[in-house]
């Protein structure tokens, strides 16, 4: 999505609703090897990963920081049923049951999931957003749905990887409630869902965003980061360092998931970042304090029917306690 210009009042609605920052990253490429040999040291009784040095875990404080996201507000969850194709129609301007055969040949809705493609290929290029025409404002509506329609499914990836969850249609609709979403809550809680049954045995394929996992990775184990091949600035949301920025991995057991487990088996606590976020940019630095104590918090994280733990007290040096 990034790559193609968009009307400065598509972005500002975008900014508005608190996904710029995952607006800003756009698509990774990622580590499956890395990833992987996470997954093997996933605990689903504590949602932390264990090591030789102790446990540590991926909380909200990371989540913002990585990902730019709000991680206080509203719990994402809605007493509303599951959307249908009039409902799409009315939000978005576009009939889910009429297919453009050149473009796509999925079905659209299916299995409670919105496919990604019919999305992409009927918003992403703006083509129908012109200045002048009738519908103009109708049309610059229907597209701000539809592009914080795909940001959000990006957090909530289903695992087939070809589409996103058909209910989040529900919170686009109000585009001055989005922003009061704890996105950063409910992107954890999906995330630690997907873990838990991917570290069981139970789901095959891991899915979430994996640019949160991989870049909490970079982050705490700078042992397992790539180089930057040239200066750089630290940005916010931190993932953007390592978005559309040469990367060197001549150190690092890339796409190697027996090279990271053998670094894991033998790394001691001194390979381990506590606390990574403390050069962070300025914007990123003025946060409050309730906001501080929510990413510290032991709470429970919502999405809908997923409800999840995060056990801050199990990592307390990574919020600088002993």
């Amino acid at each position: 999505m990034r790559s193609i210009p968009h009307p400065p009042a598509l972005v500002e609605a975008i900014r508005s609703a608190g996904l710029f920052g995952v607006f800003q990253i756009g698509m990774m490429t990622h580590d499956a090897g890395l990833i992987s040999a996470f997954v093997e040291r996933w605990h689903p009784e504590t949602h932390t990963f264990h090591f030789s040095f102790g446990e540590a875990t991926i909380t909200l404080e990371d989540v913002y920081y990585i990902l730019g996201l709000p991680v206080g507000g509203y719990p994402v969850f809605t007493e509303e049923g599951l959307p249908d194709a009039s409902l799409v129609l009315e939000v978005l301007g576009v009939d889910p049951n009429i297919v453009d055969e050149e473009r796509s040949t999925a079905t659209t809705i299916q299995k409670g999931g919105i496919n990604i493609l019919w999305l992409v290929n009927n918003f992403v290029d703006c083509a129908r957003i012109e200045y002048g025409r009738d519908d103009y404002k109708a049309q610059l509506l229907f597209h701000r749905y539809a592009h914080i329609l795909i940001l959000l499914g990006s957090l909530f990836p289903h695992s087939s990887g070809n589409r996103l969850p058909l209910r989040l249609i529900h919170y686009v609709c109000d585009l001055d409630r989005v922003s009061q979403y704890s996105w950063g809550s409910a992107c954890l809680a999906y995330l630690y869902k997907h873990l838990c049954d991917t570290s069981i045995g139970k789901k095959i394929e891991l899915c979430g965003s994996m640019t949160l996992l991989q870049v909490w990775i970079y982050e705490h184990f700078p042992g397992l980061c790539p180089t930057h091949r040239q200066s750089y600035l630290i940005h916010h949301p931190r993932a953007l360092r390592f978005f559309r920025i040469p990367l060197k991995y001549a150190n690092v057991p890339f796409k190697n998931s027996r090279g990271t487990r053998f670094e894991l088996d033998s790394m001691s606590e001194s390979g381990f970042k506590w606390r990574p976020y403390l050069d962070s940019a300025p914007e990123a630095m003025s946060i409050t304090d309730r906001e501080r104590e929510v990413m510290s918090a032991q709470c429970p994280l919502i999405f809908e029917r997923v409800v999840e733990w995060c056990y801050t007290d199990r990592v307390t040096r990574q919020f600088g306690f002993l």
